[in-house]
């Protein structure tokens, strides 16, 4: 048997990989969501039912790209400033940062990545990229 500790050891390999995903300079990957429902071999193991956790795609996602310490490689994908942030998720099943949570109460695809800067009183590159991640996690476009 695990111990709770074991299994958020678990929980953090399986995110220290991640990271590492994102970090890749020339790389391009999907992430599918597994369905803990499948009963055939192929099927994902049922962490839910093991462990009473489990992470989602989007939620790993999220937190990776928290890590992430060279912007360089994803310049080319921020979202512009003159762009708005509209929701594609109802909410977030993760805990946001002050940050995302901002972005994420204002997201609704009318505001502008660069007044919402301003009002917020942050760099809009710093802007760009906590939205960046909004969207690779897939909680907004």
């Amino acid at each position: 048997m695990l111990t709770e500790s074991q299994i958020d050891s678990l929980f953090s390999q399986q995110l220290d990989s991640v990271t590492k995903l994102f970090a890749l300079d020339s790389a391009w990957f999907n992430f599918d969501e597994a369905d803990n429902n499948k009963t055939s071999k192929a099927g994902a193991f049922p962490w839910q039912k093991m462990t009473e956790k489990q992470k989602t795609t989007a939620d790993l996602s999220l937190e990776s790209m928290r890590y992430i310490t060279n912007w360089q490689r994803f310049a080319e994908d921020y979202p512009l400033g003159s762009s708005g942030l509209p929701k594609v998720a109802k909410n977030p099943s993760t805990e946001l940062t002050s940050l995302e949570n901002k972005l994420w109460d204002t997201a609704d695809g009318s505001r502008t990545l660069k007044s919402i800067a301003q009002e917020i009183k942050t760099s809009l590159l710093k802007v760009q990229q906590t939205a960046l991640a909004l969207i690779l996690a897939g909680f907004v476009e």
